[in-house]
């Protein structure tokens, strides 16, 4: 999708590339400090007229996850 996996070192460098909706962001934060990995697009993506970032919430230990959709657009 675009960003290195985000994870508990490099969280911090990560948040500050994303220009993603913030409540996407405070997912993403929450889902990392709970031990889950990230991928997510860096920037929103446009198509058909939809904007907005698809994600992927990973455990590493068990390999379940959930793809996500974020609908709102950039943030400032």
């Amino acid at each position: 999708m675009g960003h290195p996996p985000i994870t508990t070192q490099n969280l911090d460098t990560a948040l500050q590339e994303l220009t993603i909706d913030q409540s996407v962001i405070d997912e993403i934060t929450q889902a990392v400090n709970e031990g889950y990995e990230v991928t997510t697009s860096q920037h929103p993506i446009t198509k058909n007229g939809w904007t907005g970032v698809g994600y992927i919430i990973i455990d590493p230990e068990t390999g379940s996850g959930a793809y996500k959709i974020g609908i709102r657009g950039r943030r400032e």
